[in-house]
């Protein structure tokens, strides 16, 4: 059963202890439970499918190495969050990427194969899509990535706090300006309609 409060299933402190005491099945079972939204949370701070899966994988076995030093007291779910963001930040910080904008729409409306407006409506959907991803990922590092735990991954600001380890003022302030930041971007896109 799901604790709603905590983010966990009353059970994980059982399968966490099984684990530490070298218990295979018992980490898989964990694996299974958080393995959809810790790739989620990867791919929605990556942008990339391949990375996000690598970042997911690479989250568990780092969680698998280190789950005997895993506190009791602890909650499973933002530690392995916070595996999971910390992974991810290292990589963006390594990287330094940009969304490539892949242009087979609008290739497809100059080219003229296809005149109506549901394919018009469609193109435009996709690229302001885009362009809100692209606002997103444009976005200082510690403003994106306190949004997309809290906008993406639903988090409460007291979990995004433990996770990130700042206070909760400080969550709330960082997306506060990160949607700011977001509106103007995305603002000035629209009004000048390209």
């Amino acid at each position: 059963m799901v604790d709603n409060n905590a983010g966990v299933t009353s059970d994980d402190s059982e399968l966490v202890e099984k684990a530490k005491e070298g218990d295979q099945s018992a980490f898989e079972l964990l694996v299974k439970r958080y393995q959809k939204g810790i790739y989620r949370l990867t791919y929605r701070m990556t942008n990339d499918h391949f990375t996000a899966d690598e970042l997911a994988m690479e989250t568990f076995i780092r969680a698998y190495k280190a789950i005997k030093r895993f506190r009791k007291d602890a909650n499973f779910f933002n530690w392995i969050y916070t595996i999971a963001v910390r992974l991810c930040l290292n990589h963006i910080k390594k990287e330094k990427r940009k969304v490539n904008i892949d242009p087979e729409n609008i290739n497809t409306l100059v080219h003229g194969k296809k005149h109506d407006d549901e394919l018009l409506q469609r193109v435009i959907a996709k690229e302001t899509n885009i362009k809100i991803r692209e606002a997103i990922q444009l976005l200082p590092e510690k403003l994106r990535v306190v949004f997309l735990l809290r906008v993406d991954e639903e988090q409460s600001y007291e979990e995004i706090s433990k996770i990130l380890r700042i206070p909760t003022g400080t969550v709330m302030s960082r997306l506060n300006r990160a949607r700011e930041r977001l509106k103007r971007s995305i603002g000035s896109y629209l009004m000048s309609g390209k």
